[in-house]
């Protein structure tokens, strides 16, 4: 089957040439400068309404880029366990983001460029085996884009897409992946697909075929540059496809690439060096528009302050003592991301702001982000930080578990020596 799938693709590319190296329509957006962009992941429309949707419409982005977990389309059947939510249930959580005033004075003034992740594919950690995912997708499409039935994704698998913005004579271009449609399921040989053999041959076709936009910014549900922290999901489980994204943003001498990203319930900034420091991959990650690390687990059922503060206590605890060396910078509240194209200046600005404004923000030029037309070997790149020694990664997240763990059993014990004391 897979080897079908790859001959399709094949077939498609080659018969569907045409002079522009476009997906969706071009966008022609106002010649205002700096272009904002605004990013944001990770709305559960089961929590009390964030500010941050606020937040990013008082921002007034020209393009609003969607990193996934949109809307929360499973549940928590018993602890770790998730199942799917019934087909209305699902219409009814776009119709509740949708209803949102502030979602709706963002998509008044911003044009809204969506992928999805594991939560609006339909089922937590989800890949290519779940069986409603042809259905999902056409929700997704529908109900939160309202994509016309003449848009490539109905025709094909997936929601990957690409899209071309138009300022003035300048050209910026959106790719969304999909890490969901297609993906292998996780398995301890860490090898298997991300993207699956059809989308790779959109993405090769469309990257090295036009070189005309002078930004590309590449969104993926999930984490691209983060290696492997032991836990959760990131590209790097999959190290050969990590390996192969990177390598093809070279071999297309693809100009100012940057990552975005969602998932993980936290913002960060991650930089990876390469060729001896002179080439750089950047990836901006905002995730947490309802929830993240840092905030009280408000829902409609009520609120959830103390495990929330230890969860809060735990990341920050990780974040200091184990290596993650990819980031530059990150924070655990409620975020989102804002990117900053000035095109006269040729920089690059990239943001992470909060509830009370921006927490932390970084200012590249064009030329800092170009990978170059002489090639380079990712195999040599590195975390800006250098690569972390193995002790202290495990001693890292030892403490980490030992910490939330005390943290658990440290009520309890308090309150039986009370009670001791007692008798």
């Amino acid at each position: 089957m897979r080897l079908c799938a790859l001959v399709a693709g094949v077939l498609s590319w080659t018969s569907s040439a045409t002079a522009e190296a476009e997906d969706l329509p071009h966008v022609t957006l106002s010649q205002r400068s700096p272009t904002r962009l605004a990013l944001a992941s990770c709305f559960d429309q089961n929590r009390i309404e964030s500010p941050i949707f606020s937040r990013i419409a008082d921002f007034q982005p020209q393009v609003f880029l969607m990193a996934g977990d949109n809307v929360y389309n499973d549940v928590m059947t018993r602890p770790f366990t998730f199942a799917p939510t019934p087909v209305e249930v699902m219409r009814l959580n776009y119709h509740e983001l949708n209803s949102l005033a502030s979602y709706q004075r963002i998509k008044q003034s911003a044009f809204v460029f969506a992928t999805w992740d594991d939560h609006d594919f339909g089922i937590n950690d989800g890949d290519g085996s779940f069986h409603l995912k042809h259905m999902t997708k056409e929700l997704f499409l529908d109900e939160l884009l309202e994509a016309p039935a003449t848009d490539p994704r109905r025709q094909r698998g997936g929601v990957y897409a690409a899209q071309n913005f138009h300022v003035g004579p300048n050209v910026f271009r959106v790719v969304g992946l999909d890490v969901r449609f297609f993906k292998d399921a996780w398995n301890e040989s860490a090898h298997g697909t991300m993207l699956g053999g059809e989308q790779w041959l959109w993405l090769e076709k469309l990257l090295c075929s036009d070189r005309s936009p002078r930004v590309t910014i590449v969104m993926s549900g999930l984490q691209m540059l983060m290696e492997n922290r032991g836990a959760g999901e990131s590209w790097s489980r999959f190290p050969h496809e990590r390996k192969r994204l990177l390598e093809l943003l070279v071999k297309c001498r693809v100009r100012a690439p940057l990552l975005v990203s969602g998932d993980i319930h936290m913002a960060e900034l991650l930089e990876e060096r390469c060729d001896q420091g002179r080439r750089r991959f950047v990836e901006l990650t905002a995730s947490g528009i309802t929830h993240s690390w840092g905030t009280r687990m408000n829902t409609k059922l009520g609120s959830v302050t103390a495990f929330s503060s230890l969860l809060r206590f735990g990341m920050t605890v990780a974040k200091t003592f184990c290596a993650w060396w990819h980031v530059r910078d990150s924070y655990l509240g409620l975020n989102y991301g804002r990117i900053e194209l000035d095109f006269d200046k040729e920089t690059v600005h990239t943001a992470v702001a909060g509830l009370d404004g921006v927490v932390f923000d970084y200012e590249w030029t064009f030329a800092q982000l170009d990978v170059g037309d002489d090639g380079f070997s990712v195999d040599a790149c590195e975390p800006w930080q250098g690569r972390p020694s193995r002790w202290r990664v495990h001693a890292g997240m030892a403490l980490t578990v030992v910490t939330i763990v005390a943290g658990l059993v440290a009520p309890w014990a308090f309150a039986w020596l009370l009670l001791c004391r007692r008798r």
